[in-house]
């Protein structure tokens, strides 16, 4: 028997009033019902499952269809959710084939970063991921029916190829897309803003080789708010700190109302890898920020 429980979750409050969470929840369960069966709703996430096979159980979650909701006129929230939930997530024997023949596979193949916290373990320990950035996992998908298609390192081994390889023709197709690069100066400050429906974020981890401009010669500041936004500082000289207290607040409305939301951290790029500004308290309960120690070396030179 279903379970509905329509009372507007309380990390929902920030995006949504009661009445407008009740239209999405409608119209999501309309869509979602078509190809499953609804189990029950609570705090903003739908379960349900599959009457053929017992064991196919999904959640979904309404934040993000919530977030996409409310970028565009209540008018159109009925197409918009159907678009992303009324149709099957799942076709078994195409996936099965792609799995079967790297060829046709392969220029479906790319990487979206997550933040680490979205997944339990029993999911991380299924999927095929590496730790590119501090706390967010880079995932190897399959780009196809207009979703992303998570790949179960169980279902690899016909393809034969080394794990690694595999993650350069992601990068390198993910590399491909169609990214909105724009350069600003705020306070005397160069920004990069990086714009895109979901490569925004991984589009990072090459970005010496994707977007050299915004490399400068200490690496660059790096902040992933959701999968669609980054914004980068070309490092010169000491204004790493001043850049972030100049741009956190943008971050945060980025992370709040953005879909695929990942972090606010602040991450300095050098050389290819990703490391995270300290942040620690004072005995006065303040967060203070810092330099990571490799990068405050070079600036003492």
């Amino acid at each position: 028997m279903e379970s509905i429980d329509r009372t507007l979750p309380e990390d929902f409050k920030d995006l949504l009033t009661q009445e407008e969470y009740e239209v999405i929840l409608e119209n999501a369960l309309q869509a979602i019902g078509k190809h499953t069966q609804i189990e029950s709703v609570k705090e903003g996430e739908i379960r349900t499952s599959d009457p053929q096979k017992a064991d196919n159980k999904m959640t979904f979650s309404l934040r993000n269809v919530a977030r996409k909701c409310k970028a565009v006129p209540i008018e159109e929230w009925a197409a918009l959710i159907d678009m992303y939930l009324g149709k099957p997530l799942f076709n078994e024997a195409k996936h099965n084939f792609f799995m079967k023949d790297f060829e046709y596979a392969e220029p479906l193949l790319k990487v979206v970063v997550r933040s680490r916290f979205a997944f339990d373990d029993a999911s991380l320990e299924r999927l095929a991921y590496r730790e590119d950035i501090p706390y967010t996992c880079t995932f190897l998908v399959l780009d196809y029916d207009e979703r992303f298609h998570y790949i179960d390192k169980s279902l690899m081994a016909d393809w034969e190829m080394p794990i690694d390889t595999l993650f350069q023709i992601a990068l390198a197709n993910v590399g491909k897309e169609n990214i909105n690069v724009e350069r600003v100066e705020l306070e005397n400050l160069e920004i990069y803003a990086f714009f895109s429906g979901d490569f925004s974020a991984p589009y990072m981890l090459e970005l010496a080789y994707n977007a050299p401009q915004a490399v400068g010669m200490l690496g660059s500041v790096v902040h992933i708010p959701s999968k669609g936004k980054a914004i980068v500082h070309p490092i010169e000289g000491n204004t790493a700190l001043r850049y972030i207290a100049a741009m956190i607040h943008l971050v945060e409305i980025f992370f709040s109302q953005d879909p695929g939301p990942i972090n606010i951290r602040s991450y300095w790029y050098y050389e290819g890898k990703f490391e995270e500004f300290p942040l620690t308290k004072t005995e006065e309960g303040k967060q203070l920020l810092s330099y990571p120690e490799k990068l405050l070396k070079l600036l003492k030179g």
